[in-house]
């Protein structure tokens, strides 16, 4: 599944350095990847175990966390579509869980990552929400802050298809595999996201490219 992510994250790193024959090649990687996890998900859906990720090596305070399935969440005939968790992110003191976030969560696939979302160098909680019938992955995502111990969850990113933090620009992009594939360009601002009025289409014209830039200047541009 880490290979999944990986892919599906590299699309779109600046435009000067991927073409769309580069990202059509990623996804088409990645969604025989998507397919046959889904098949081996399919297989063990009545066998969800507990993930539990020591964080010593991300964060270095100790933090724990915790994927326990609670229940199934079903789709079309009976068919299972995702499983709802519970999250829980704690710490270890004195051979005790003091809890510092627990929230309850549907998830695809029990799959978390760790990407700084919000340029401050500590790395922020990805945990998988859903895959749409082309691959486009979602997620929940958390702030953390190591300061105050705390986590702070961004309301709505859960709703941006195959999100990908541009560092140097303190903003979110994506690319989205539709019938017409698109990209759109979003901001944290406190716990919520901002979307900019700006979305590129892949036009078989080929002025994706000059689009993205010029959508990315003006944004830029107006929002010093």
């Amino acid at each position: 599944m880490k290979r999944i992510v990986k892919y599906l994250l590299i699309f779109f790193v600046l435009p000067i350095i991927v073409n769309c024959s580069d990202i059509k090649n990623e996804h088409s990687k990645a969604k025989k990847e998507i397919a046959e996890e889904i098949n081996q998900t399919k297989k063990r859906s009545n066998k969800k175990e507990i993930v539990h990720i020591n964080c010593d090596t991300i964060f270095n305070k100790n933090y724990q966390i915790d994927l326990i399935p609670l229940k199934q969440s079903y789709g079309n005939e009976n068919e299972v579509f995702d499983y709802v968790y519970k999250f829980e992110f704690y710490k270890i003191e004195n051979n005790r869980k003091k809890f510092i976030q627990t929230d309850t969560l549907t998830c695809f696939l029990p799959q978390i990552e760790f990407i700084d979302y919000n340029n401050d160098n500590i790395k922020d909680i990805l945990i998988l929400n859903v895959s749409s019938a082309r691959s486009n992955l979602s997620y929940f995502l958390y702030l953390v802050d190591l300061k105050k111990d705390k986590l702070k969850r961004v309301k709505g990113f859960e709703k941006i298809p195959n999100p990908k933090y541009l560092k140097e620009y303190d903003l979110i992009t994506n690319y989205v595999f539709t019938g017409k594939n698109w990209t759109k360009f979003y901001k944290i601002k406190s716990d919520s996201v901002i979307e900019f009025n700006k979305i590129i289409y892949e036009e078989p014209d080929g002025s994706y490219m000059n689009e993205y830039n010029k959508a990315l200047k003006e944004i830029l541009k107006n929002n010093r």
